[in-house]
């Protein structure tokens, strides 16, 4: 496909099967295109509304999904993509389906390295074994997804031999954090400052919260001095 015509073509038939309907009585559809159109305004303020932290619906798609998604795309809404009724769109997205548009082979390599940029922000996160457990079951979801095996049929195991491959997720969060420690600490940045400065005055009662520095010391399993010390080392 190597103009505009054909991509709109083909956009056309993929959207057409997308929501063909076999039942065969069909639903009464009502035209919506007496209503003003959805801005993006009130999308960020529905999602700003939204709590986290609750169960996901029957498309397994949490809270927390749809505002790291809009997060995405709204760091890389100055990229153009394809003129569509007037309009400039440079993806769809449907449930769990995104589709990057845009009008070249070049600009689309642009969009999905601004994509993959602010989608891997996982070395700032503070992860507690409950986050951890969430995103196994998430890399899960999608391996059964990929096999169209139910939850009920196999082991997690056994998906990942059907598969030939093997839970990595977690582990490359880890890795990526670890390593962004070490760049850290072997770096004078405002970012060391942060990370070994102190706030005066004491903290609230209560538990204390977790901090991003317990991530490294409980993985690697040693005290921050320890940390520190080997992160001069590169190699390490």
């Amino acid at each position: 496909m190597g103009n505009s015509k054909e991509v709109l073509g083909r956009w056309t038939e993929y959207i057409g099967c997308l929501f063909e309907d076999d039942r065969v009585e069909n639903p009464p559809m009502v035209s919506n295109f007496d209503c003003p159109p959805i801005i993006a305004a009130e999308v960020e303020y529905a999602l700003k509304k939204m709590k986290s932290g609750k169960s996901p619906g029957l498309d397994n798609i949490s809270t927390e999904m749809l505002k790291a998604i809009e997060f995405v795309f709204r760091e890389t809404s100055k990229f153009h993509g394809l003129n569509i009724g007037g309009r400039k769109f440079n993806n769809i997205r449907y449930a769990d389906d995104t589709v990057l548009l845009t009008e070249n082979a070049e600009d689309l390599q642009l969009l999905a390295e601004a994509v993959n940029k602010h989608s891997n922000d996982a070395d700032t996160w503070t992860l507690p074994q409950s986050k951890l457990k969430k995103m196994e079951a998430f890399e899960m979801w999608i391996y059964r997804r990929l096999a169209k095996i139910s939850w009920k049929d196999k082991t997690n195991q056994e998906v990942c031999e059907h598969l030939g491959t093997r839970r990595e997720l977690v582990n490359t969060i880890k890795t990526r954090k670890i390593k962004y420690f070490g760049y850290i600490k072997r770096h004078a940045s405002f970012l060391k400052d942060v990370l070994e400065g102190k706030v005066e005055g004491s903290r609230p009662r209560g538990r204390q919260r977790r901090r991003w520095i317990d991530d490294i010391t409980e993985w690697t399993g040693k005290d921050i001095h320890q940390c520190t010390v080997e992160a001069q080392d590169r190699a390490k």
